[in-house]
């Protein structure tokens, strides 16, 4: 799962976020599908510039091209976006 997470305030905590997110799902995927745990540690990365912040976009919904799952980033049934337009973004990053 890959997720770009972005603060709405000088004070938000996109680790905290993640490491609540992690600890809640992963407690409700031991007790309904214990085949399935998260990952130990998780790999972050600070996106600086709002013009990095498209071409990581991008680069995240276009996984499941490079592996060949679909042909184009929107036919992917588990991509998806909060507070977004993934098809605004991904046009505006077309060249990137």
């Amino acid at each position: 799962m890959h997720v770009i997470l972005r603060g709405r305030s000088e004070t938000a905590d996109a680790w905290r976020a993640m490491v609540g997110f992690k600890q809640k799902t992963g407690f409700w995927f031991a007790r309904h599908l214990p085949a399935i745990s998260w990952q130990k540690d998780l790999y972050d990365h600070i996106i600086r510039a709002d013009e990095d912040l498209g071409a990581q976009i991008r680069y995240v919904a276009d996984n499941p091209v490079r592996q060949g799952l679909v042909k184009d980033w929107a036919e992917y049934p588990f991509t998806g976006s909060l507070g977004i337009d993934l098809k605004v973004v991904m046009a505006d990053t077309a060249t990137l």
